[in-house]
């Protein structure tokens, strides 16, 4: 029974959180929410800060599911992208569809993408909390696959800085040369480490 109690703390301390930011809500306001005494929340936990610390530990335990039933790499920050270079990119794929269904239709997760949205333009600390949770849990992930591209030196639009009157010879045409053929390019970039790699292959699916 009070492990239940403190599992309907912790939903609807978030709850409204999300509604009126964690700096407007008071343990009053949880209390009134619960229907129980201020006392009797007390009995259960210290403050607003050992709530909020159990909101995040509950979504950082999610995101480990996550990147496990995935088989998503667990590395240091600083080893984040030649790890994901090292993963099959159908996984990467399933695994960002995974996580933006996650934050947009769990509600638990929502609400809690909601307070941190809100609260990073009101107090440092929580912009800072903000930033590192992204940086510190599971990365953000931007995959992409550009349509077949003509291999060989054609012409594309675009500036490239060159010596005076020496402009860099193409082709004359678009056709497909046999010998070279088409590629797909894949792209997976890393948004919260500002880094990335290219994928070339024959197929597009």
């Amino acid at each position: 029974m009070a492990c239940d109690t403190k599992e309907r703390i912790i939903e609807e301390a978030l709850r409204l959180f999300s509604e009126k930011g964690y700096a407007g809500t008071s343990m009053s306001d949880i209390a009134e929410r619960l229907k129980i005494t201020k006392a009797a929340l007390y009995k259960h936990y210290s403050g607003k800060r050992e709530i909020f610390q159990k909101i995040l530990d509950r979504m950082s335990a999610l995101d480990a599911e996550r990147a496990a039933e995935y088989d998503m790499p667990g590395a240091e920050d600083d080893e984040y992208a030649e790890a994901y270079m090292n993963t099959a990119l159908d996984s990467i794929r399933r695994y960002s569809i995974a996580q933006f269904r996650h934050w947009t239709e769990d509600g638990f997760s929502s609400r809690f993408r909601k307070m941190l949205t809100i609260e990073q333009y009101n107090d440092s600390t929580m912009a800072d909390l903000y930033q590192n949770y992204l940086a510190a849990g599971l990365p953000v992930i931007s995959v992409d696959c550009k349509k077949k591209e003509l291999l060989g030196n054609f012409k594309n639009n675009g500036q490239e800085y060159r010596k005076s009157q020496d402009p860099r010879p193409v082709l004359d045409h678009d056709f497909m040369l046999k010998e070279l053929g088409k590629v797909a390019p894949y792209g997976v970039y890393l948004l919260n480490d500002n880094t990335g790699f290219m994928n070339l292959t024959k197929c597009s699916d």
